[in-house]
Parts: C-alpha cells; structure tokens; sequence
C-alpha cells in the first residue's frame, strides 16, 4: 500500500556537529544543507540566521578593502 512505501522510503538524515564561528555554541544541522551552502561558497555554518547576520556585519569588508567598522577615509578637496 502507499503507506508501506512512505513507510519503507523513508531514510534518516545524517547530522552535522559544529561550533559557530559567531557564539561558539555547538550546533547540529543537516549535512545537505551545510554541503550547499558550502558548494555555493558561503561562509559557516551558524547556529541560526541571527549569528550570520552579526558575523558578517563583523566581517563585512568595504570598498577599500578594510573591515566595515574600521574608521572610513575621509574625501579631501
């Protein structure tokens, strides 16, 4: 029946265990979801969207090259 199949089908998702590199908290996530994050070159893995958010404001660079909260150069005329 349908719900034989479902039932049969059904494979359990193999975990990833990390420290984030924003909190340092252990964290667990799919391993699909790290390895395309990871193909399309983005940074992590995190424990959640916020501690992205915080990592990358840190970690931002500017047009200059420099990280964002450094003192910005000032336009002389």
């Amino acid at each position: 029946s349908l719900e034989d199949n479902r039932r049969k089908s059904i494979r359990p998702r193999k975990m990833f265990s990390f420290i984030c590199p924003n909190c340092y908290k252990e964290s667990i996530k799919p391993m699909n979801h790290v390895k395309h994050n990871r193909e399309q070159g983005k940074r992590g893995p995190f424990c959640s969207k916020k501690c992205s958010g915080v990592w990358q404001s840190k970690n931002k660079k500017s047009a200059y090259g420099e990280t964002a909260n450094a003192t910005t150069p000032k336009v002389v005329n």
